[in-house]
């Protein structure tokens, strides 16, 4: 994965929405199509989202001794090839990978969006995604401004 594998079995965060964000990264950087299986207090985890047959998975859970998510469990190699698409890559996800973008150039269209995802991530994301994306973090950056 580079020089620091964030996901390797021990890593610790010292929240889940740390971990949530490294599984993200790991999925655009690799183009990989997961999905989060499980969320709990203080448990997370993330399957292979193209089949159920697929071995991948990633599992943290909360260490009370020291206070930090570990990572406890990963099977890092798929089945399945990649297909192009991402189960994470929704609005809000887009919403925060684009609100830089927006910021500077807020008449971007879905449509660019689009085409940045598909050449940046090699991952196919609808205009719709897009589109709800785009909304949102112009409505956040609205807010900044209020």
């Amino acid at each position: 994965m580079g020089k620091e594998d964030k996901l390797a079995l021990g890593y610790s965060f010292y929240t889940g929405y740390q971990f949530k964000q490294a599984a993200l990264q790991y999925a655009l950087s690799k183009a990989r199509n997961i999905k989060q299986d499980r969320w709990e207090k203080t448990m997370l985890s993330f399957i292979c989202g193209t089949s159920k047959k697929c071995k991948w998975r990633l599992y943290c859970s909360f260490d009370k001794g020291s206070g930090k998510w570990i990572v406890k469990t990963r099977y890092s190699s798929y089945s399945y090839t990649k297909n192009g698409k991402c189960l994470l890559l929704k609005g809000q996800v887009i919403a925060n990978l684009f609100m830089d973008k927006l910021r500077l150039q807020p008449y971007c269209m879905p449509q660019e969006i689009q085409r940045i995802v598909k050449e940046k991530w090699k991952i196919v994301s609808t205009r719709d995604q897009c589109q709800k994306g785009r909304l949102l973090a112009l409505k956040l950056l609205e807010k900044e401004y209020e």
